[in-house]
């Protein structure tokens, strides 16, 4: 017993006196027990956030709410008192609730914003990965405006086929002749692919030697034609030696039959049939679509772009680029002053309710009107000092940001 010390009598009078505030501590000490008391970090974290801010202005209340009853015998209009305190009471519960809305839409605030730095990480890291590509791609710019699409696709499949015949061809013969130096373990499959891609570039290269020779004798660089001229003889001498004579060789047999056996050809006519061979499928090919499709692929090897860009203007298109954050930036500077308000304005209600009840206890008159609408209203009161007796609406006061 707090009154152990005292004399009877007085025992049940200070019992009697301080009967409606003796209640208090122990509600107190429950209301922090419940507010302690988690299982978890996070749950007492959680607790801590929603209901230790709202505990605080309930216990306020409540002591400024028991302290008036001693003063009602002195106060001279005590039903005006009790409706005030009642409105502050109101006015606490209003304060609790916009309290819990404010940490909602500061919540929805944070997962926008959080939404949007992941979306522009994700653009940097793609833009960081890829832009070794696209750096290369804008450097060589083969594949820009104007570029002959037809005879590019037709220049590539003409050498696929090219390569594709000539490996079914020549295979077998390879095959015997890899067999007679590495033995028996020579795989056909690995064997025909790395053919095929080797006479794909040669097809490839043939059109690409044509190209350079034409180029040679648009500048008149002698020397430099003497060159082409050279490496697309060795070329052409390649392709008539292995692929070109077996189509050859095979339409002798009928040659032979058509003449009625009298003309036997020889090498020199079996090479004479191969190297017009190549001469009309090139020339056929070269005039159709290789010399539109060569080009292009040149460029692309050589990484050089179809038209060189002035330097000026490139300087310039580059500074008007616009940064990609600047419409991050622009949504920040227009949300800065609602952050504000999110994280502000329901603090700003707590404490407004917490004055109200000390003013009320104080001076039996409010000090704020609730809610507040927004940041600078709430500023403005409290620099004008405004008075439960104002205006039925809240004064709004723009300020000027």
């Amino acid at each position: 017993m707090p009154f152990a010390p005292w004399p009877e009598r007085w025992r049940e009078i200070a019992a009697i006196l301080l009967a409606p505030i003796a209640w208090i501590p122990r509600l107190q000490a429950r209301l922090i027990d419940v507010l302690v008391d988690a299982p978890s970090g996070l749950s007492a974290s959680g607790k801590s956030l929603l209901l230790a801010l709202p505990i605080v202005v309930v216990l306020i209340a409540i002591w400024s709410t028991q302290l008036s009853v001693y003063t009602l015998p002195f106060r001279r209009h005590r039903l005006r008192f009790v409706s005030t305190l009642l409105v502050a009471w109101w006015d606490a519960a209003l304060a609790v609730l916009m309290y819990w809305i404010g940490l909602v839409r500061f919540a929805v605030f944070l997962v926008t914003l959080i939404c949007l730095l992941a979306k522009h990480t994700f653009h940097a890291a793609i833009r960081f990965v890829f832009r070794p590509v696209s750096t290369a791609v804008r450097s060589t710019d083969p594949f820009g405006p104007g570029v002959p699409w037809v005879a590019v696709g037709l220049l590539v499949v003409w050498c696929v086929l090219e390569a594709t015949l000539f490996t079914y061809t020549v295979l077998p013969s390879l095959l015997e002749a890899l067999a007679d130096v590495v033995g028996e373990g020579v795989s056909p499959r690995a064997t025909a692919a790395v053919l095929w891609f080797f006479l794909f570039l040669l097809a490839m290269g043939s059109f690409v030697c044509i190209q350079v020779l034409v180029e040679a004798v648009k500048t008149r660089a002698l020397a430099f034609i003497v060159l082409c001229v050279l490496v697309e003889l060795f070329v052409m001498f390649f392709e008539v030696v292995f692929l070109y004579r077996p189509f050859a060789e095979a339409i002798t047999p009928w040659i032979v039959q058509q003449t009625g056996e009298t003309l036997h050809p020889g090498a020199w006519f079996t090479f004479s049939v191969a190297r017009f061979g190549w001469t009309g499928v090139r020339g056929m090919g070269w005039f159709l679509f290789g010399q539109y499709g060569t080009p292009p692929l040149l460029r692309l090897l050589s990484r050089r772009a179809g038209e060189e860009p002035a330097p000026e203007p490139a300087v310039s298109a580059r500074s008007e680029r616009p940064s990609p954050l600047a419409p991050y930036v622009a949504w920040l500077r227009d949300e800065r002053r609602r952050l504000l308000e999110y994280v502000g304005l329901p603090l700003l209600h707590l404490v407004a309710a917490v004055l109200n009840f000390v003013m009320v206890l104080v001076a039996g008159e409010r000090l704020f009107r609730l809610p507040f609408r927004h940041l600078a209203e709430a500023l403005a009161r409290a620099q004008a000092g405004e008075e439960a007796r104002g205006a039925d609406e809240p004064v709004s006061v723009n300020l000027p940001t």
